[in-house]
């Protein structure tokens, strides 16, 4: 996972529109878990636009509307060296039975170095956010224990 990791944050490198790796793989890039299913990126449409564009050899079709039941967003789905790779844009969760733009994550971006290369992850104050108000709550209790012990990778200036 760390490899494809490295493949995606040099392959993104001429991205100028804001993204971030969220969810599972987030936690496991900060040591707060021992496995992912996948990694979960987040952008505008445009960067979602972008990165299917730099990553079209690793897609099987290109970025479209969708929805689950507690997220719509710009979406694609890709596949690195056997890992999936889910990437949305500008997402709306649901939320409190109201479905509700969600940027928070725009702000919410800090530069991690991870086996020696730099790449942007969402905080864990906005996983726990968003994941308590999604009612993911066995996420919620990893990021609890991740934050109370200290478990972060060291953060690296960003640039």
């Amino acid at each position: 996972m760390i490899r494809v990791v490295h493949y995606i944050s040099k392959s993104l490198r001429s991205i100028v529109h804001p993204w971030a790796i969220v969810g599972g793989a987030n936690l496991l890039l900060r040591g707060c878990s021992s496995g992912a299913n996948d990694i979960d990126i987040v952008s505008t449409s445009q960067g979602v636009s972008g990165i299917a564009s730099l990553l079209q050899s690793k897609t099987h079709d290109g970025p479209k509307w969708t929805e689950s039941t507690t997220i719509k967003s710009f979406f694609f789905v890709a596949n690195i060296e056997g890992v999936k790779l889910e990437v949305m844009g500008d997402p709306v969760n649901y939320i409190g039975g109201t479905w509700l733009a969600n940027s928070q994550w725009m702000e919410s971006i800090e530069y991690i170095s991870v086996s020696g290369f730099i790449v942007p992850l969402t905080t864990l104050t906005y996983e726990l956010r968003i994941n308590s108000e999604l009612q993911n709550l066995e996420r919620v209790e990893i990021i609890k224990e991740c934050m109370t012990s200290g478990l972060k990778s060291e953060r690296a200036p960003r640039g």
